[in-house]
């Protein structure tokens, strides 16, 4: 599969799941509750989407790390809870994925360095937490007043992802060239 086509599905997998997901912001990449996964480390991520979208909180980027486990099924429940360090322990057992790491490396897979700092700045609407060599600072001001145009964050999440579905894979922010998109699903 090409990689146009894995943003695309990421992307559409992200607008089944949005009205479902426990809390979608931008303080943090993907965390929350998972006690209901406890002693299941071993079994596919897949099999528990539901548990991890009803439980988790995420970002733009949190969104698509989250599809990426549904639609292309690579990883196991142990591997994510091994990449942020394990459980933070308590009650309840709590994960909290940063981007660097295995959200950044399942991601690159399916956009470039380039696209995933574009969607970060739109859902952010800032570029404070992006190294963002690559892309120039027009783009990035593009992005960002994309994000600017929708208030609530799931409605911004929808327009970027319905943003790459309507692009082939692509975030297109150019406000010249990208008007506010329906936000119903």
């Amino acid at each position: 599969m090409k990689k146009s086509e894995m943003a695309v599905a990421i992307a559409k997998d992200v607008l089944k799941w949005i009205p479902k997901y426990k809390d979608i912001g931008h303080s943090r990449y993907m965390q929350g509750d998972i006690t209901c996964l406890k002693d299941k480390e071993d079994s596919q991520a897949q099999k528990h989407t539901k548990e991890i979208v009803k439980n988790c909180g995420v970002c733009a980027l949190g969104a698509c790390f989250v599809s990426y486990i549904n639609v292309f099924n690579k990883l196991k429940i142990s591997d994510i809870i091994d990449d942020c360090g394990g459980y933070f322990e308590g009650d309840p057992l709590t994960i909290d994925l940063e981007r660097e790491g295995l959200i950044k490396d399942k991601l690159l897979k399916a956009f470039s360095q380039t696209q995933l700092d574009l969607i970060e700045a739109a859902f952010e609407r800032d570029d404070l937490t992006i190294d963002w060599q690559d892309s120039t600072s027009s783009s990035m001001e593009e992005a960002i007043e994309f994000g600017e145009r929708y208030n609530d964050s799931r409605e911004r999440l929808r327009a970027i992802m319905k943003n790459i579905i309507k692009n082939n894979g692509k975030f297109v922010p150019n406000a010249k060239k990208t008007k506010k998109l329906a936000i119903s699903q």
